[in-house]
């Protein structure tokens, strides 16, 4: 599935990847192909996949790291004052 979905994106494109082993396999790919383009995610095991990947622009979303999903989520329950 991942490398079908690698295949249809072009150069200069921006993507979103979520908390998924999906996403994780697309970054392997996007990382193999080495094509250039912007990925945004909340997952933190895509981050490190791609973090020296020159071609790969990375916007990280930020929250609170959820250790049990490896992403960051934001925070879900308000601080009290």
């Amino acid at each position: 599935m991942a490398s079908a979905i690698v295949r249809e994106i072009e150069e200069g494109s921006i993507i979103v990847l979520d908390n998924s082993e999906v996403s994780l396999e697309i970054a392997k790919k996007i990382k193999e192909k080495g094509i250039r383009i912007t990925v945004i995610t909340n997952y933190v095991k895509v981050v490190n996949e791609l973090m020296d990947e020159e071609n790969v622009e990375l916007v990280c979303i930020g929250g609170k790291l959820d250790r049990k999903t490896g992403s960051c989520q934001k925070n879900k329950k308000p601080h009290p004052l």
